[in-house]
């Protein structure tokens, strides 16, 4: 998860904390509906932030993978076919077609050229058996291309789930922050003649950069609602 989206959620989860310790003193403002809100949001964006997590990681493994395709793609199926060909199929009008190298080629280029590739060899798959090449070269070579082309398209798809997640979390916080400016009218209201316990109300929802916990800053500033808890 970002940083500054986990940090919103702790400081979210403190204030939910506050709202559990003071339950009795708050009364229904705890079991209020912005409280409901507060927990929904945090949960959500806890769970999403799971998800994301699991995408990031999955995405590491894809990329490695693809990796791994795309080098076997070149070195195994490609660059022996352009070398043979610059070998024994020169002077061949057409062997521009074979010779161009994939080295800088990623993605939907490399699998393109794989394709094109398989295209323009497949009059001479004869000779390429005969040079000592499988008899299904063009056929691997091809199923390469595809094999690429399936892990392209899935940390594709991975990268979006992520994102979605990303975006879920947004939403979630903002929620959450939502819930909370109400619950903080609520606060002020209820205890506007009570300094002391809006003092540490006031602490709990305004911590957002720095972690720490709820009850250290609490009970620095109203060590007797503490001392109560």
């Amino acid at each position: 998860m970002q940083m500054k989206q986990q940090r919103r959620i702790d400081s979210l989860r403190r204030i939910l904390d506050y709202l559990v310790i003071y339950a009795e003193k708050l009364g229904s403002i705890a079991t209020s509906e912005p409280a409901t809100q507060l927990s929904i949001s945090i949960a959500t964006a806890e769970s999403l932030g799971n998800e994301q997590g699991s995408a990031q990681r999955r995405i590491f493994g894809q990329f490695s993978r693809e990796s791994a395709i795309t080098r076997e793609l070149r070195v195994v199926h490609m660059q022996p076919i352009i070398t043979f060909a610059k070998a024994r199929l020169h002077g061949v009008p057409d062997i521009a077609a074979l010779t161009p190298s994939p080295r800088n080629l990623l993605g939907p280029h490399l699998v393109r050229a794989a394709r094109t590739m398989a295209t323009a060899a497949a009059p001479y798959a004869e000779v390429l058996t005969q040079g000592g090449f499988p008899h299904d070269a063009l056929a691997q070579l091809g199923a390469a291309a595809d094999a690429l082309e399936a892990a392209w398209l899935d940390r594709g798809n991975t990268r979006v789930d992520r994102a979605k997640s990303t975006h879920g979390i947004k939403c979630a916080l903002d929620s959450g922050a939502e819930a909370v400016s109400i619950l903080n009218a609520l606060v002020t209201r209820q205890f506007a003649k009570d300094p002391t316990f809006l003092a540490g109300w006031n602490i709990a929802r305004r911590v957002h950069a720095k972690p720490g916990t709820l009850r250290a800053g609490v009970a620095s500033e109203t060590p007797e609602h503490t001392a109560a808890a």
